[in-house]
């Protein structure tokens, strides 16, 4: 699991809370409304007396409009539905950013320019593993420039995966550079 992932359900499960909150509430405030129309109905009715009456009676509107409630838990939910669809754009384009398939050639250029040593990490990497950063043999050696994992831990770049080039290119220049090149059978 990525260090993101946690953050990513989190703010799905809270966006889902708020979401469901407000469809509550909109559901409540409709129950309310014909609640309050059906009690209308069925209060008791007076006997009609033979008085006339000398107030007019006046007729409600058909449509009174909606209820302003309503309106702004529409609004509310409008807008609770926009961040939702914003942030599942922007887990898609992290995710796609992160899952892309890393590049050996970028990996080991990366630590060239890091590091120096162009000629003697590529010599090396088509050596040891020929350019297979999934590369494993037999003695345990694993990555790109087939390090073992005591090798690999002794590096700066050990809470990395091995199986990373990015990080076993790191660590190979690094090595490189600190006077440790001769660890490797491939010169």
């Amino acid at each position: 699991m990525s260090e993101g992932q946690p953050q990513r359900s989190r703010l799905y499960a809270l966006s889902l809370l708020v979401l469901l909150l407000v469809v509550a509430l909109v559901a409540i405030v409709l129950a309310w409304r014909s609640g309050s129309a059906d009690s209308a109905s069925t209060e008791p009715t007076t006997e009609p007396t033979t008085e006339p009456t000398t107030e007019p009676t006046t007729t409600e509107p058909d449509d009174p409009g909606p209820d302003p409630l309503v309106v702004e838990l529409r609004a509310k939910l409008r807008r609770e539905r926009r961040l939702l669809a914003l942030s599942r754009r922007r887990e898609r384009g992290l995710r796609r950013t992160l899952v892309h398939r890393p590049s050996t050639i970028e990996a080991i250029n990366l630590a060239c320019s890091t590091y120096g040593s162009c000629s003697t990490l590529w010599r090396r990497a088509r050596c040891e593993s020929r350019l297979d950063p999934y590369a494993h043999n037999a003695s345990g050696a694993s990555g790109l420039f087939q390090f073992l994992p005591s090798t690999f831990d002794s590096t700066p770049f050990s809470r990395f995966s091995i199986w990373s080039p990015y990080a076993n290119a790191l660590a190979a220049g690094w090595m490189q550079a600190h006077g440790r090149g001769g660890e490797w059978a491939c010169r």
